[in-house]
């Protein structure tokens, strides 16, 4: 993983290459650290209507609370997406489609990780 503690911020935009402009399309305020994948974890949507990240709170633990966040650019609306059991981490994720991501789970089970998978729908949340 490669992980970012700074900034706290996390700003998504548009670049008009032609206009030679840059736009903010959106600014999510963070609240721990920000965690990429080496080669999945794509955070925009096939169609460009979506952005996720996954945001690690420091609780202690070692992977830290993980907490997958689905963002539609247009409205705004945010989906949190997180493991229902103690123990349980969302490990990483994949784009489906514009509607659905491919969502990997990891949970240490006698000192072996377990990686469970998932597809998550965000138009009916399961």
């Amino acid at each position: 993983d490669v992980v970012t503690h700074f900034p706290k911020d996390l700003y998504i935009a548009r670049v008009d290459t032609a206009a030679k402009s840059v736009s903010t399309v959106l600014h999510i305020r963070m609240q721990g650290s920000l965690r990429l994948t080496r080669g999945n974890c794509a955070p925009i949507s096939p169609g460009g209507s979506r952005v996720a990240y996954i945001n690690a709170v420091d609780d202690g633990t070692p992977w830290g609370t993980r907490i997958l966040f689905a963002v539609d650019l247009d409205g705004h609306r945010e989906t949190v997406i997180t493991a229902r059991a103690d123990g349980i981490i969302v490990y990483d994720f994949d784009w489906i489609d514009d509607d659905r991501l491919l969502i990997r789970t990891c949970e240490l089970v006698g000192g072996l990780s377990g990686i469970s998978s998932w597809i998550y729908d965000l138009r009916g949340g399961r």
